[in-house]
This record gives structure tokens, C-alpha cells and sequence, in this order.
């Protein structure tokens, strides 16, 4: 038996070498199904069946869908090794392949960049070939993606390093809207116009992209977050005690970020009561004061 785009663990091994030999293509349906489920929820499953149609029938030959085997195949090789080799250290432990915890760390932070440079391909290839990939454009990511105040990881990269990583910006869709629908309309009912008012759309976009990010450290995954947030948690590791240690490091991180976003929302309050002051005929939002606010604005 074997797997979507891997007929052995040969073919796995072409993008990622950690696997053993005598592993077995059918022992790994454990870490293959939540992978595969993780590339869908980006791609949409149509375009997944889309191309590993043209994986077990390359006839005719297209270049496109070609590619995009390669950049699937890569990016669930590296997924699926990232749990196959936590379940292996036990064994590999009492052997002599056993690895120090700074080798294994770096093994895994090279592992996720490699699957963050597929995905990233791979939905860069699909978003300049939308006329090839008609089913893409129909996924709920790719339509909400259209009603963001950042279009696409590159705008959001200007106000936030995320290594302008495509993957990272798709699965954070629904974090950007949640902020846009629950701080940015109730502060500025004009949005998301913003003629002549640089200030204002510059603190909105901070505003956004920050706190985007600590809503990310608390809800994804470690292996989903960029390598900056990554080497923060890191470091925050190493100050925090063992007992409970992942949460309270991802709350320290998250404090952070959101205390600087914060920061951003307050300027957005300022800006308005600035175009307020100096625009006439210009309106508040009917709802601009909240209980949760600990502070208040008076029209």
C-alpha cells in the first residue's frame, strides 16, 4: 500500500533523509493523515485531488501541475518527519544514534523551514495560476483573503517580519479578520478607507500585523509559526521554569506583542480625535467605547 504522492519511503527520502530504511511506507499513515489535513486546509481538497490526479497520471506532461507534485510531496515528506521523529527518540535513544537536545532542536528547525519553502511555493505556484487551478479560488481562504486589509504576505511582511512566507500568512486569514471586525471598524468607521490619512492607515496596519502575531503564538502550533517567533520562544525557554513551561512561555511572548499592539490602537483613538478635531462633517463610530476598554472617548 502506499501513500498520496509516495509509492515507497524512497520516494519520501528524496525530500527529507531522516527516515530510516527499513521504515515502512504503511506504518506511516499515522503522521501522513493529519499532514495531508494541514495542506489541505490551505489548498482547499479539490485542488488536492487536482494534483495527485496528475501525480498517478502525468499524461500529457504539464509543467505547472508538475511543480506543483514537487512542492506537495516536498512539503508533506518534511511534515510528516516532524512527528514520526519525536515518536522515534525513544528508541533512538537507547541506541547508539542517540542525539543531544540541541541536535535534535536544530534537526527540527531545519525540517520546518523546509516545509515553510514548499507550501510557500507551492501557494505562490497556485496564486499566479488560477486560471490552471480553477477550484483554488472558490477555497474560504483565498475569498476571505480578498476582504483583508493585507492582500497578501508581502504587505504584511512591511510591518511585520514573517519571512514574507505565503503558508503563514494563509493560516492566519482568520486571526486578521477577527481583528479587523473587533477592533479596527469599531475605531474607525470609515474603514478600510483611508484617502489622505497616512498616519492613520500606517498605526492601523501596525496595529494589525502585531497583534495578528500574538494571536498566532497562542493558538498555532509551534511548528506553524515563523522563525523569528520561533527563536523568541525560544529564548523565553530558557528563563522559564519546567513547570508548565510551554504555556507560560507563549504568554510571555503573546504579552509582548499584544502590549505593543495595544500600543497601535491607542494611536488609532488618536488619530481619529485628530481628523475629528480638523475635519468637518466627520463621524464617530456609533459604538466607540466598550466595557472591556480601560479608558473611554467622548464624542
Amino acid at each position: 500500500m502506499a501513500l498520496d504522492f509516495f509509492a515507497s519511503i524512497g520516494d519520501i527520502k528524496k525530500y527529507v533523509k531522516g527516515f530510516t530504511a527499513d521504515e515502512q511506507i504503511d506504518g506511516l499513515n499515522p503522521v501522513f493523515r493529519p499532514s495531508k489535513q494541514r495542506v489541505v486546509n490551505i489548498i482547499g481538497l479539490d485542488t488536492y485531488n487536482q494534483i495527485l490526479a496528475y501525480y498517478n497520471d502525468p499524461d500529457p506532461v504539464d509543467d505547472i501541475l508538475a511543480q506543483a507534485v514537487d512542492f506537495i510531496s516536498g512539503a508533506l515528506a518534511n511534515i510528516m518527519f516532524i512527528p514520526w521523529f519525536f515518536d522515534e527518540s525513544g528508541e533512538r535513544n537507547n541506541t547508539d544514534n542517540n542525539l543531544y537536545r540541541y541536535q535534535e532542536d536544530k534537526i527540527i528547525e531545519i525540517t520546518i523551514d523546509r516545509y515553510w519553502t514548499e507550501l510557500n511555493y507551492l501557494i505562490e505556484l497556485l496564486d499566479a495560476n488560477i486560471a490552471k487551478f480553477t477550484d483554488y479560488p472558490n477555497t474560504d481562504t483565498y475569498k476571505d483573503r480578498e476582504n483583508l486589509f493585507f492582500k497578501n504576505a508581502y504587505e504584511f511582511d512591511r510591518w511585520y517580519s514573517i519571512s514574507k512566507s505565503a503558508y503563514f500568512f494563509n493560516i492566519t486569514i482568520p486571526i486578521q479578520r477577527e481583528i479587523q471586525d473587533e477592533e479596527i471598524i469599531s475605531r474607525y468607521k470609515d474603514y478600510p478607507d483611508f484617502t489622505d490619512l497616512a498616519q492613520l492607515k500606517k498605526d492601523v496596519s501596525r496595529a494589525i500585523a502585531f497583534e495578528t502575531m500574538a494571536r498566532a503564538v497562542m493558538r498555532l502550533d509551534y511548528t506553524e509559526l515563523p522563525r523569528g517567533i520561533r527563536d523568541d520562544i525560544s529564548k523565553e525557554s530558557q528563563i522559564t521554569p519546567r513547570i508548565s513551561k510551554e504555556n507560560l512561555v507563549k504568554e510571555r511572548v503573546y504579552t509582548m506583542l499584544h502590549e505593543k499592539a495595544k500600543e497601535y490602537f491607542v494611536k488609532i483613538e488618536d488619530d481619529v480625535n485628530a481628523i475629528r478635531n480638523t475635519t468637518e462633517g466627520f463621524v464617530l463610530p456609533e459604538d466607540l467605547n466598550d466595557e472591556d476598554d480601560k479608558f473611554y472617548l467622548t464624542p
